[in-house]
């Protein structure tokens, strides 16, 4: 093997927000020196898989996730045919499982990656000690443990993972330059296309419908604005998931169909955050929120919650957080920040650019750390 191999394990390559970093990196990593390869637990395609394909990497499949037994006979019989120097999992706690596995099968390297803050509170008693046991075996397995922010990485690696000396906060790492095409005449025509009209005022939201990011506070946000009669107010809620249902049903219920609009899964990012006045992010957790990294870069203004890391802000002028509590003071936030959109947001994203997120920076930090990592454990 010339290259260094990394497998990938993912539950699979869809739109989240840990997917879209993942491609960002494949795209503009070195891929003669390091090759990817990716273990989706989904038998459904990804909306990433054709361009994974198109890169030269392969997927496989193992759905078999649920009966640990089995899994481990799959995956044993994927490494022999597609031997690999690290495997790098981004699958939460069973990422502990996977690396025993690979720690077992004599990979070197043994990556778990972190990309959220799940909170434990009220967790079921089987589900506390599933989480304490997928710890331990992670101190026990992994060579290196990385998190998207420190909420993450306490999240997964526990309150004393400094003290382990494996651990690190690796910000996201986003390519900034898809937005440099973006100007008046683009937020014109997405608006256009989306039906809204250059009077409407536009708030939107991307992101899965999954209880974590929090729809029913954008419906109750709706319903306060219908109250306050701001009838020029259209949320725009982008994206897809098990919820989406639930949350149509209750935007009809309360007479707000007017006012909302779902657009199901977007890949135009860039042009629909032109589109908006003002990105709201009210989420109950998140592991980082590279939706707010994407809406700055658009000198976008946004409103997020006080459980999003404020590690995603680069720049203070178009960032608030908020207690998730008050609707009305959220609305007042909304209308406070809409007045700071960038009129002319051609260069915003440079600002991100040069910053910390920068895919190219952030990119020469991975291949170190898999040089690294790799020349450890294989000395």
């Amino acid at each position: 093997m010339s290259e260094m191999r990394i497998l990938h394990v993912v539950g699979r390559m869809g739109q989240g927000g840990a997917e879209t970093w993942l491609m960002n990196v494949l795209r503009h990593i070195d891929r003669d020196r390091f090759h990817f390869d990716f273990l989706v637990h989904r038998t459904r395609p990804g909306e990433f898989d054709d361009e994974i394909r198109s890169l030269g990497s392969a997927i496989h499949i193992i759905d078999s996730y649920r009966n640990p037994p089995r899994y481990a006979a799959a995956l044993l019989s994927l490494l022999a045919r597609h031997p690999c120097h690290a495997i790098h999992s981004h699958v939460n706690f069973y990422s502990g499982y996977i690396l025993g596995l690979a720690k077992l099968l004599g990979i070197p390297g043994r990556i778990a990656h972190s990309h959220t803050n799940v909170p434990t509170a009220g967790d079921s008693p089987w589900r506390t000690v599933y989480r304490h046991t997928m710890r331990a075996a992670l101190h026990a397995t992994a060579t290196c443990g990385l998190g998207t922010s420190s909420a993450a990485v306490r999240a997964l690696f526990g309150p004393d993972w400094q003290t382990w000396g494996k651990y690190a906060v690796l910000p996201i790492g986003y390519d900034f330059a898809r937005f440099a095409h973006i100007g008046p005449e683009t937020r014109t025509a997405t608006r256009r296309a989306l039906g809204l009209a250059d009077s409407h005022v536009v708030i939107g939201h991307i992101g899965r419908f999954v209880p974590a990011k929090n729809h029913e506070f954008l419906v109750d946000l709706a319903r306060a604005s219908q109250a306050r009669g701001r009838r020029d107010h259209r949320f725009v809620l982008v994206g897809d998931g098990e919820r989406r249902s639930d949350i149509e049903r209750a935007v009809h219920a309360r007479g707000l169909a007017h006012s909302c609009l779902f657009t199901g899964q977007r890949r135009d990012i860039a042009e629909l955050l032109s589109a908006f006045d003002v990105l709201v992010l009210p989420s109950l957790w998140e592991g980082f929120g590279i939706v707010v990294l994407e809406a700055q870069a658009a000198g976008l203004p946004c409103v997020i919650s006080d459980r999003v890391s404020g590690e995603v802000i680069v720049r203070d002028d178009l960032v608030v957080r908020r207690p998730l509590g008050r609707v009305d003071a959220w609305l007042d936030a909304l209308d406070e920040m809409r007045a700071r959109r960038v009129s002319s947001p051609e260069r915003a994203w440079t600002v991100m650019a040069a910053s910390q997120f920068g895919i190219e920076r952030h990119v020469q930090r991975i291949e170190c750390i898999y040089t690294s990592e790799l020349a450890r454990t294989t000395a």
